[in-house]
């Protein structure tokens, strides 16, 4: 059971390796600063993916540790 994360991180990587390496052609990247040439498409398309969950996981900080501030009433209990 403690090794569940470990292998799912473990597929992942395996997953992202053997999907940069089905899609080895060379796109450049071009940001409103620089421009980044020769990045394989499947590197680009990891790179997108995982800074949007990053973007998403800090959107939702506020969310996750938010305090319940709802009480329950206890008029079940007699």
């Amino acid at each position: 059971m403690k090794y569940i994360f470990f292998l799912a991180l473990l597929f992942f990587v395996i997953y992202f390796l053997l999907f940069s390496s089905i899609n080895p052609t060379l796109v450049s990247l071009d940001f409103y600063f620089f421009k980044l040439p020769n990045i394989t498409l499947g590197f680009a398309i990891i790179g997108s993916v995982l800074t949007g969950a990053v973007i998403s996981f800090i959107l939702q900080i506020p969310l996750i540790f938010k305090k319940n501030k709802k009480v329950k009433n206890d008029e079940d209990k007699t």
